[in-house]
């Protein structure tokens, strides 16, 4: 006898059989020097481990789990003339540098979901080949704790190199015991971390000349004397007493190729110098103090007396001269830069200093009392102890600031020369093809500011928030509203497949997804605690949450009519549907959810049988038969479908509170909670739950403002917003949207959308003023003000029906599948005109605003007059439309 969830987990895992990923075969193409023009290799192949992969994981140690540890690999290896081609496939658990014969290549790898699969990276190395010895050496690096980057791995680096000679020979290098290692001199290694989500602060000592990085890395650089690896995991199988030879346990399982591009990096100079000061403390560090941030802090800044920063000015350009910094009795220099815009990067540092001269460094987005402010969530504060002479200072791993304070200390006898103060910007390399302006500034101020927070939170995935944690979420108001900004800002899906998949490859047995995907970020607690990442896996999730991975996989194939996806990622589909069944009454309700159930900072109830849950489970059984349709699965089609409808009759029927005006958030033990919110009432209006009567109603109620009503924050906006558009309530939507995020845009210069309103103070949101979650309004001004619309999956059909509100005019471009679509439109004196320009060949309708359609309007499109009242097709590139009134 099966269960409804049992057929649910049988047709998940018959779909999984038939559309899970098969690995390419790899074939080699033969090339003669400059003579073939085919590929030279095949693509970067992804397969399980051994396989037919050739190079061993390799540490300094097998069976050990250090704390922040940083080695250094080096393999000297010899050509007979440069390659055709040279390639390079490698990743490091946790963290790389890589360079070849002193040049620096590159860095990564692109996180991991999970110990099972091993993303790795492909450098091409031709250009750094030479003929006779040649060097490859890589800066390893494990946190040896939970973070958003770590993946429940031991450490290990693999790399297999490939050399196409011009004779058509084939050379391979791998990583194996006969690679140098050595630990990297001047890393203290017992500091304190940033926080739970992120890793330890930076302390490093400055060791002698030749015995750093940048001497490690050199061709000459004498590695005699260094160690020979260690394999960790042998690239080879085991055989048993003659029998089938079997694998070791090891935890890498799976090589594939990274899935999203490489960053870009790329220097920047401060834009100006924000304060000069001098700080007091009440006793100067010693070489070993280690609470960095405590210090910055806490210390006292004064105006400069004793202390001297001799031109400073010169730190905002390439060329300038050195600043000269001289402290005085126990007195430290202290430099504020800005950076002209907040970054994710490495602080970069080109300093001359006398001997045991300490440089401390803080971040921030925002400079508050004279000083950068630090969050208390994130001790952000790394320290360097020099050496005598020049040396430069770059954090091995990244930092999100604006603002950079450099503390400067114990330079009495001898000054601290200043060569460069610069940031190295990280960067996800998407071009910015949409656009957004209108007549409402705080509008226009909205879609910049998640134009903004968006590229701020673009790294190897899609993370949530850009300073405290920078982790992939499962969650509605990230894996859903955040990623919606991708496709009106940049028109990118790759980003976009690869949370989905990260997702569904963190999905545990039960259906729901854990609180982090592609990290090792947390405990079963869903709190980040252990230093010993390996062997934990983390049970605690926000299935409440979940629903949002569906809503955004099926709006991922609306914009991008992805089939594949689909097809690949339906099973986890069913998985999902499969555990809110069984977590579902009778009636197929569902009432107090296990784990943390959580929408929002603010006091909605999620109690009982809940609003927002039960509308959004009803929506989302919907999609699930829409995207089994798109692959051809008709299961449990009818099933679902009615039990949708039970469900919105049952809470138009019980939830509804006809003197409020309004549905309460829960019912409880057969009564109405008394909370109503914003939230609650957006998923009624947006999911299908309200009939007319209600609609109306609700739309009246929340115009009014009532005080009682629980607000919505940022982070879950978006449905209220696309909410009352559904309800036709476009005036209000603009209006009220304008209104809430007009205090937050207001005078910035580098506006971001924050987690929380200023008044939610005492909330986990109260400090995170760049976060990814109140994105999805991007997507909401270019759909609905702009009007841009895939009438069908990946564009193949167009529609554009802005709805203005109270908005006067709006233009703006829509990055689609097909190409840029570039609309402007505006009202003035009772005429509407809207100008089009569209990719070739797209086939286009234009729904005209109902009030310029009417009886005493007359519409002219391309010099014809032409019937507005119903769609009218677009059928060549550029278009003008103009209604007039008769009168």
């Amino acid at each position: 006898m099966t269960t409804p969830f049992t057929r649910t987990l049988l047709g998940g895992l018959t779909l999984f059989a038939l559309f899970a990923d098969a690995a390419p075969a790899e074939r080699l193409t033969d090339r003669s020097a400059g003579k073939e023009s085919g590929p030279v290799f095949a693509p970067p192949r992804s397969g399980s481990y051994p396989g037919t992969w050739k190079g061993s994981f390799i540490w300094d140690q097998k069976d050990t789990l250090p704390y922040n540890h940083h080695l250094m690999f080096r393999k000297t290896f010899t050509v007979k003339s440069p390659p055709v081609s040279a390639r390079i496939h490698i990743t490091v658990s946790d963290k790389y540098r890589l360079f070849i014969n002193g040049h620096y290549v590159g860095r990564g790898p692109a996180r991991n979901a999970g110990p099972f699969w091993t993303s790795y990276d492909t450098h091409d190395i031709t250009a750094w080949v030479a003929a006779g010895s040649n060097t490859i050496a890589v800066h390893g690096y494990y946190y040896g704790c939970p973070t958003v980057w770590s993946s429940d791995m031991p450490p290990g680096l693999w790399a297999e190199v490939e050399l196409l000679n011009a004779d058509g020979s084939r050379e391979t290098i791998v990583s194996d015991a006969t690679w140098k290692v050595h630990k990297i001199a001047g890393y203290v290694e017992e500091v304190q971390r940033i926080n739970g989500w992120l890793g330890p602060i930076e302390v490093y000592r400055a060791p002698p000349q030749g015995d750093s990085e940048s001497d490690y890395v050199q061709p000459s650089f004498a590695d005699d004397s260094w160690s020979k690896a260690v394999v960790i995991a042998k690239p080879e199988a085991v055989g048993w007493g003659g029998v089938a030879p079997f694998s070791l346990p090891m935890p890498w399982l799976y090589l594939e190729p990274r899935d999203v591009p490489p960053l870009v990096e790329r220097e920047v100079l401060p834009t100006r110098i924000v304060r000069r000061a001098e700080a007091s403390a009440a006793e100067q560090p010693t070489a070993d103090e280690l609470d960095v941030w405590k210090q910055m802090t806490q210390e006292q800044l004064f105006e400069l007396g004793q202390v001297t920063i001799e031109k400073a000015e010169s730190l905002l350009t390439a060329d300038g001269e050195p600043v000269v910094v001289r402290t005085k009795d126990n007195r430290s220099a202290v430099l504020i830069v800005d950076f002209g815009r907040p970054l994710f990067g490495f602080p970069h540092l080109d300093v001359e200093a006398p001997p045991d001269a300490v440089l401390d460094i803080s971040y921030g987005n925002a400079v508050v009392n004279g000083r950068v402010e630090i969050d208390k969530a994130s001790k952000f504060g790394d320290r360097r102890i020099c050496r005598a002479g020049r040396q430069v200072w770059q954090t091995f791993d990244g930092r999100q600031f604006r603002y950079l304070q450099l503390v400067i200390r114990k330079a009495d006898r001898e000054p601290v020369k200043l060569h460069k103060v610069a940031a190295v910007s990280h960067e996800y390399p998407a071009h910015r093809r949409g656009r957004f302006e209108c007549s409402d500034k705080t509008l226009t101020d909205l879609w910049k500011a998640g134009e903004n927070t968006i590229f701020l939170h673009l790294e190897d995935t899609l993370v949530c928030d850009a300073t405290r944690e920078r982790a992939q979420y499962p969650i509605m108001t990230t894996l859903e509203t955040a990623v919606y900004a991708l496709y009106p800002i940049y028109g990118d899906a790759a980003m976009a497949s690869k949370m989905y998949g990260a997702t569904a490859r963190m999905q545990l047995a039960d259906g729901h997804f854990p609180v982090m995907s592609g990290s090792g970020g947390t405990t079963a607690t869903g709190l980040p605690k252990s230093r010993v990442p390996y062997g934990r896996i983390s049970l605690s999730g926000y299935p409440n949450a979940s629903f949002g991975y569906v809503f955004g996989l099926y709006t991922h194939y609306l914009e991008t009519g992805d089939v594949e996806l689909v097809e690949r990622l339906y099973p986890s589909v069913l998985k999902l549907a499969g555990f809110f069944e069984m977590h579902a009454d009778h009636r197929g309700l569902l009432e107090n959810l296990p784990q943390v159930n959580w929408m929002d900072w603010t006091g909605h109830e999620l109690r009982g049988i809940n609003l927002w849950n039960n509308a959004s489970w009803a929506r989302m059984l919907e999609i699930v038969v829409e995207l089994g349709k798109v692959i051809g699965i008709d299961y449990r089609r009818e099933h679902w479908l009615t039990l949708s409808r039970n469900i919105k009759q049952f809470l138009r029927d019980n939830h509804w509170n006809e003197q409020e005006g309004l549905f309460t958030d829960s019912v409880m033990d057969a009564r109405q909670s008394p909370v109503y919110s914003e939230l609650s009432n957006a998923g009624a209006l947006l999911f299908g739950v309200a009939d007319q009567h209600q609609a109306g109603a609700i739309v009246k109620n929340l115009r009014e403002g009532r005080p009682h009503v629980v607000k919505a924050s940022p982070l879950t906006f978006y449905y209220l917003t696309e909410s009352l558009i559904a309800a036709g309530a476009s005036d209000f939507a603009w209006e009220y949207l304008s209104s809430r995020f007009a205090p937050v845009m207001g005078g910035s210069d580098f506006p971001t959308i924050p987690e929380g309103w200023a008044e939610q103070k005492n909330t986990g949101a109260s400090k995170s003023h760049i976060h990814s979650s109140g994105c999805g309004l991007v997507m909401s001004l270019s759909r609905h003000a702009l009007g841009v619309y895939p009438a069908k999956p990946g564009f193949e059909e167009c529609r554009i029906a802005p709805q203005p509100g109270h908005l006067t005019w709006a233009r703006g471009v829509y990055p689609s599948p097909k190409g840029d679509i570039k609309v402007d439109w505006r009202r003035s004196g009772g005429d509407f005109t809207l100008k089009v320009d569209l990719p070739a060949n797209l086939k286009t309708v234009l729904v005209v605003p109902a009030e310029f359609t009417g009886p005493d309007y007359t519409c002219v499109l391309d010099g014809k007059t032409v019937n507005a009242k119903a769609g009218i097709d677009l059928t060549s590139v550029s278009h003008v439309l103009k209604c007039t009134p008769k009168n």
